[in-house]
């Protein structure tokens, strides 16, 4: 639970309200020891509202971990030893459903993207994304939405969409501007952010979206708009 914000006299006798800092982002990283590994805790580590609780390099290392701190977040590589990340994210969605599970694929291993989020993963991150493309993934599982990088969706995902003639010709071009940010990775926030408008508009604009698209997430509606030439595949 949120404490209430603390209050301070000031000189003036008046009262100034100092509100507590957001709670820190409590992520583990399940991957094996090495350079990669290495640098992802590395970047998590160097942002202020993020804290990795541990880095472990097995699947039931990470399990006795996660029933220990249960985090926020856990990246999980699809490579580890005798598992493909598959049944180790169903027994994390078994023993702490609230922690979000991000699986970070190697080259060759994105066709697992479906699966995965059939079994209940936040997102898919390809080893290769930039900095700001894995923190925009952390940030949107830990809200509790479902990213993948697009160029990894549209490669590998089977078709599940048919293809309509004309989809999408009623988009306006804000909305379109928000699918492309989308195409890239981008949250609500981060989408918000770039287009110097409210979270709330960057929300409504997602969902009109969603709606004029005739799909049901924000995955499909970027894969749909690649499909029909909206917005330029990654």
């Amino acid at each position: 639970m949120q404490r209430p914000p603390s209050l301070r006299q000031t000189t003036n006798d008046s009262v100034s309200v100092t509100p507590f800092p957001e709670p820190l982002i409590r992520i583990l990283i399940i991957k094996e020891q090495d350079l990669f590994a290495e640098c992802l805790r590395l970047h998590l580590d160097g942002c202020p509202d993020i804290e990795v609780v541990g880095t472990v390099g097995t699947a039931a290392a990470g399990m006795a971990e996660i029933a220990r701190l249960h985090p926020d977040v856990v990246l999980l590589d699809c490579e580890l030893p005798g598992d493909d990340g598959i049944s180790t994210l169903e027994d994390i969605k078994r023993t702490v459903p609230a922690s979000k599970v991000v699986i970070v694929a190697g080259p060759g291993n994105e066709r697992l993207a479906a699966r995965a989020i059939d079994s209940g993963c936040s997102g898919v991150l390809g080893r290769f994304q930039s900095v700001e493309q894995l923190l925009a993934v952390v940030h949107a599982a830990y809200a509790g939405e479902t990213v993948m990088i697009p160029s990894v969706l549209l490669r590998h995902l089977p078709p599940m969409w048919r293809q309509c003639e004309g989809l999408g010709a009623d988009l306006s071009p804000r909305e379109l501007e928000v699918l492309s940010a989308m195409a890239h990775g981008a949250s609500d926030r981060a989408v918000a952010k770039e287009l110097f408008i409210s979270l709330n508009t960057a929300r409504k604009h997602t969902h009109h979206i969603i709606q004029k698209l005739g799909v049901h997430s924000k995955l499909e509606a970027v894969v749909v708009a690649a499909r029909e030439g909206l917005i330029r595949p990654l």
